[in-house]
């Protein structure tokens, strides 16, 4: 039995030969890639290997070959490839930076955290409104010179152009924005219809009536003798009177001499 446990070990250690002698060494301590279903020695050196994009970690570079992925870096597959910072190792110091990715801007505490989430720093300082190049708002000048700027197709007035600059919008022309630019036709007057008010109508002033005046009766005796005729009419018909204070007396109003054939001089 010894005999041919001997054999068996020999031939094991044989083909382990065989297998180890199909590896190529192409670095100081990385072997080669290997055909698909050869065996790997039974070593652990952990390499990141990379295929279609992904990345996985393999016990050594040899598994990573026979299955058809290419060895990155060594050790195991990490959120930051080499190249970029580590986490771990950015300095705990405050120098902020502006850093910006897909159009999009955010403050980090210095430039290694920025470049170590994947941002793209683009200046010192923390990130404002305005970027370095355009005038800061405690720059500008206090005076008024109105300008009309425009931006994305809105029209607004501003101060001066330094204001129009920092708030990021385009100064179009001097003066207050108008509804109608330089050099484009004036649009035709807008024409309100005229407002009618509807008559006043004002309730009719009613007086009431007067009360007729009553003169006391002419006591006929008190009348003067005196001869100048006049006609009266009473509840009885017209007649004459010898004078006016007589016909009144009697309750007679003067009328027309004709109703009395009274002739004056050969007149009526």
């Amino acid at each position: 039995m010894s005999t041919v446990s001997g054999v068996w070990r020999i031939l094991v250690l044989a083909v382990s030969a065989v297998i180890l002698s199909s590896c190529v060494e192409e670095g100081p301590g990385r072997p080669g890639p290997v055909g698909p279903g050869q065996l790997c020695p039974q070593i652990y050196a952990p390499v990141c290997a990379e295929r279609y994009g992904r990345q996985q970690t393999f016990g050594n570079a040899c598994q990573a070959s026979s299955g058809g992925w290419r060895v990155q870096y060594d050790g195991q597959c990490e959120r930051q490839r080499p190249g970029r910072p580590d986490p771990q190792a950015c300095p705990r110091f405050y120098a902020p930076v502006c850093a910006e990715r897909r159009g999009r801007e955010q403050t980090f505490s210095n430039a290694c955290e920025a470049q170590v989430e994947g941002w793209r720093v683009q200046y010192d300082g923390q990130c404002e409104r305005q970027r370095p190049g355009r005038p800061e708002p405690q720059a500008c000048p206090r005076i008024y010179a109105p300008v009309c700027a425009e931006r994305r197709g809105r029209e607004q007035t501003f101060s001066n152009a330094c204001e129009a600059q920092v708030e990021g919008w385009r100064v179009q022309y001097d003066g207050q924005c108008e509804r109608q630019r330089p050099g484009r036709p004036d649009r035709p007057p807008i024409v309100q219809p005229p407002v009618v008010q509807p008559p006043v109508v004002r309730p009719p002033v009613i007086q009431p009536p007067r009360p007729p005046v009553i003169e006391p009766p002419v006591n006929p005796g008190v009348c003067p003798q005196v001869y100048e005729p006049v006609c009266g009419r009473g509840p009885g018909g017209n007649r004459q009177f010898n004078n006016l204070c007589e016909a009144q007396a009697s309750g007679f109003q003067q009328v027309p001499d004709r109703f009395c054939q009274i002739f004056r001089g050969g007149s009526n």
